[in-house]
């Protein structure tokens, strides 16, 4: 009986673009803005992505070529090495179908993931624990809480004990973690390793998919992908990428977003009000600390700060230690769309701008505590 793998049907929507071409103008420049586009948005953007069955058929049988490397992603986690799947389309079903099947009776028994094979091994059955980091309301905690007390079973009392204990140190916490020995291995699985949430954690879960007790497999759909992580970190991760292109809408990884990722950022929520503080609230104290500093210095000349200024004053406050921690925290603003670089037309230099009018600014930026 032929098997069905789709819990959604997959579309492909396309529009078409009209150019008028006109022979007696010789002028190929254009006024036309990129902001001036009438994307669609929220409703009408999901309306848009609602399948229809176009290719159906070749779109399943791509999905089943995936499926049946199953035995292979496997075999390389038994080996220590970290599954990351990227590629067009969602992989939410996938990883779900991958998880079903590592919990059937004939693939549920896995030997531990060690560094050498030497000796003899008892195998175990694995212990499966599915993380959704594209949902707007899970963070790294929810992750760390999970293993401690399914996968590991610590009561309430040693959780809230071992977390005063590191109360300062996450990362001291998953050390504690991976030295704790546990019945049977676990198999992480973590839908968009990129969420919103995630993205300034990933070393944290790159400690918790170097435990060698710990399979880990992830989706990414971010299209900085490659430069998502320093070299520590993917020395951590040691993944193997597996381009699993299904052609399958964003649906239900989008449903969580007012404006779903695939929205320009001129059109985003982040320069309003209620983005901001939303933001705001999952970055570190020194994250807000130099935002509010470029605020500041922005309201004061109004066309922005240099880059060596503000490591001036960052370096000053001891807010960052080195330009490198710089340039890592104004790309995360750039990806959130908190910053831009514009190039002032007096005199020509590029400076970081804050984005937003001066109301939200006042009110989101400098008017936030980090305890709100």
């Amino acid at each position: 009986m032929k098997r069905n793998y789709f819990d959604v049907s997959v579309s492909a929507t396309t529009s078409n673009i009209s150019i008028n071409n006109n022979n007696n103008n010789k002028s190929l420049a254009t006024t036309n803005k990129y902001d001036d586009l009438q994307l669609p948005i929220g409703e009408d953007l999901k309306k848009l992505l609602r399948p229809n069955g176009l290719h159906g058929k070749e779109k399943e049988e791509l999905f089943r070529k995936h499926v049946n490397k199953f035995p292979k992603w496997r075999w390389e986690m038994q080996n220590g090495f970290s599954i990351l799947l990227q590629g067009f389309g969602s992989k939410r079903h996938l990883l779900d179908l991958f998880s079903h099947w590592s919990q059937l009776e004939e693939n549920h028994i896995w030997p531990p993931a060690t560094e050498n094979n030497i000796g003899p091994r008892k195998n175990h059955s694995i212990f499966t624990c599915i993380c959704r980091g594209y949902m707007v309301e899970i963070d790294i905690n929810d992750i760390i809480r999970a293993i401690m007390k399914d996968w590991l079973c610590w009561s309430e009392i040693k959780i809230r004990r071992e977390r005063a204990r590191y109360r300062s140190s996450l990362e001291e916490l998953c050390q504690s973690i991976i030295r704790t020995r546990a019945k049977q291995p676990l198999l992480l699985i973590l839908h968009n390793i990129d969420g919103m949430n995630l993205r300034q954690h990933q070393r944290i879960l790159g400690i918790l998919a170097s435990c060698e007790n710990i399979y880990f497999i992830a989706s990414c759909d971010h299209i900085n992908t490659e430069i998502m992580w320093d070299m520590r970190d993917l020395d951590r991760f040691d993944f193997i990428y597996h381009d699993c292109t299904t052609y399958i809408p964003h649906i239900i990884e989008t449903n969580g977003f007012t404006n779903p990722p695939l929205i320009p950022q001129s059109m985003s929520i982040s320069t309003s009000s209620r983005g901001i503080g939303y933001i705001l609230k999952s970055l570190t104290p020194n994250h807000v600390l130099v935002l509010k500093e470029m605020t500041k210095q922005q309201l004061l000349n109004n066309h922005g700060i240099l880059f060596h200024q503000l490591l001036e004053y960052c370096l000053e406050n001891f807010w960052v230690s080195n330009e490198n921690t710089l340039k890592h925290y104004l790309r995360e603003f750039m990806d959130h769309n908190l910053i831009s670089k514009k190039k002032n037309i007096k005199d020509g230099i590029e400076r970081y701008v804050v984005n937003g009018t001066k109301g939200i600014l006042e009110k989101e930026v400098l008017g936030f505590e980090q305890n709100n």
